[in-house]
């Protein structure tokens, strides 16, 4: 018998409609690019990517969320995903360092090249565009 898991698989070639970023609380009202992001929601027709970072290890923490979700639905807002929206997501690295601590994920949009870094240091995760030139 085999086991149909949802997880990334379900996600790729899939087109991003929106993304949501929750900032610690301690971050508000003033949100900047050193802001503490506590977790990213990345919407898809099929469900979303939910990730956040691990206090203890200062790992990322993926959850695949099955489910639809409505673009009407979608709040208004930029972020660094916002130039994403619309593409499909092609290829995703989990990457560990030299210590085995899952501490990088990187999402490639549209062509299979990395457009968007996303780090877990100190307990948060931080967020990177990828250089394309």
């Amino acid at each position: 018998m085999v086991e149909n898991k949802f997880g990334i698989d379900n996600f790729l070639g899939e087109e991003l409609l929106f993304a949501d970023i929750c900032y610690d609380q301690y971050a508000l009202p003033e949100i900047n690019e050193k802001s503490t992001i506590d977790i990213i929601c990345l919407y898809f027709k099929v469900g979303i990517i939910k990730i956040k970072a691990i206090a203890d290890t200062d790992e990322i923490c993926l959850e695949f969320i099955q489910g639809t979700f409505d673009k009407k639905k979608r709040l208004e807002g930029k972020n660094i995903f916002t130039q994403y929206i619309g593409q499909q997501l092609n290829q995703v690295w989990n990457c560990t360092n030299a210590y085995g601590y899952f501490d990088l994920y990187i999402l490639g949009f549209s062509y299979l090249d990395p457009s968007i870094l996303i780090v877990s240091e100190t307990s948060e995760l931080k967020l990177f565009e990828a250089n394309q030139n």
